[in-house]
């Protein structure tokens, strides 16, 4: 596996459920491209977070079928849904999953839609990463050849589960673990140690915590977000790494900022890459969830911000800073540099029902650093 060490942490009392190994490619990097660079000392990684919506939640109904004249992989030739079916599913919508028609055409936007509109993402996060293997096919041939992934599928026998793509020659993977972060709810997180061309280490995870039905689905978020904090600890130590060694949380949070889930970020010294750059005051909406609420659940947390960047910039309508020089040669720590929703150029304050590819918008976030820091930490590390 190219050097990639693949560890899987040791359950804890809480953790019930046995970890599954992370999935790595094995496909040959090609290191033709290399990070961007910002100007004299500063280099750069452009990272995204999207939610896919995988094909086993996304309802349908019969009336949406017959509209697209498509009709699931478990229907009568009459037409109608099969008995065992309505009794099984209770009345309640089929899933996209059943009709292979609908889901693999979604599937294919959605790879199109990333290769166009992410195409300058050096990483790349998915949550809902439908684990049924023509799907991963489908991202895989299309993806893999500019792009390393590592996948972990969610406990329980669920279908799903979230995936990191590195784009091979700008950002390396020293190590990749899994984590079950709690026995109930059969949540994950998968954890990288990334090693930018020409910047620092970081640790990065990539999570979906559970949706807060109730109160106890409240406990259990922040359960798990404690579990992710907690694995970074643990895989920073088992990698060697300095505590002061930066630290990325991005994913479906299922909660918007002001929750006591991200106190907890914050008061660990995490900063939102968003809110760093905007204000609060603006409503945004990354999620249409099936409640019928417009909420803004996905994030980017970071810690190690540099001191200049723990309190809000201006920045330009597309989401950049417009002050690139902060942060620079000889600043300590990272900056962020833009953060804005995917596609451009649609009302962020409010969910844009044309946009059909998934019930979530990406959010895209460039990390920008020292290059006199990265010489200074290579040399620490001789």
């Amino acid at each position: 596996m190219s050097g990639i060490r693949q560890r899987g942490r040791e359950p804890t009392p809480a953790d019930a459920v046995a970890q599954q190994s992370v999935r790595h490619s094995h496909h040959v990097a090609n290191t033709s491209r290399s990070p961007r660079h910002r100007g004299a000392g500063q280099g750069s990684l452009v990272l995204t977070t999207f939610n896919l919506l995988a094909p086993v939640y996304k309802r349908i109904d019969e009336q949406a079928l017959r509209k697209e004249g498509l009709r699931p992989q478990s229907v009568d030739p009459e037409g109608g849904l099969l008995e065992s079916l309505k009794e099984t599913w209770q009345g309640r919508p089929s899933r996209e999953s059943e009709c292979d028609a609908m889901w693999r055409a979604r599937a294919r936007s959605t790879v199109e839609f990333v290769k166009e509109s992410m195409t300058g993402s050096d990483i790349i996060c998915f949550q809902e990463y439908w684990f049924q293997d023509a799907y991963q096919e489908l991202f895989r041939e299309q993806l893999e050849q500019e792009y390393s992934f590592f996948t972990k599928q969610r406990t329980g026998h669920k279908a799903d589960g979230i995936a990191i793509l590195l784009r091979k020659g700008s950002a390396a993977a020293a190590a990749a673990q899994g984590v079950s972060l709690c026995s109930i709810g059969n949540r994950v997180a998968l954890l990288l140690h990334v090693k930018p061309e020409g910047g620092r280490d970081f640790l990065l995870a990539n999570c979906h915590l559970t949706f807060p039905h109730n109160l106890f689905d409240r406990q259990l978020q922040q359960q798990q977000i404690q579990g992710v904090t907690a694995a970074l600890d643990e895989f920073a130590e088992q990698e060697g790494l300095a505590v002061d060694t930066p630290r990325v949380i991005v994913g479906d949070f299922n909660v918007e900022e002001s929750d006591p889930v991200c106190a907890h970020l914050r008061d660990l010294g995490y900063k939102s890459a968003f809110s760093t750059l905007h204000s609060t005051d603006k409503h945004v909406v990354t999620h249409y969830n099936h409640n019928a609420e417009e909420v803004m659940v996905d994030h980017v947390w970071v810690l190690g911000l540099a001191d200049s960047q723990h309190q809000r910039r201006g920045e330009s309508p597309e989401g950049e800073s417009q002050q690139e020089g902060e942060g620079g040669a000889g600043a300590p720590g990272l900056s962020i540099g833009k953060a804005l929703l995917l596609p451009k150029g649609v009302d962020d304050s409010r969910w844009n029902r044309s946009f059909a590819l998934s019930d979530h918008r990406p959010l895209q976030v460039r990390i920008d650093w020292p290059q006199a820091q990265a010489r200074s930490a290579r040399d620490a590390q001789a």
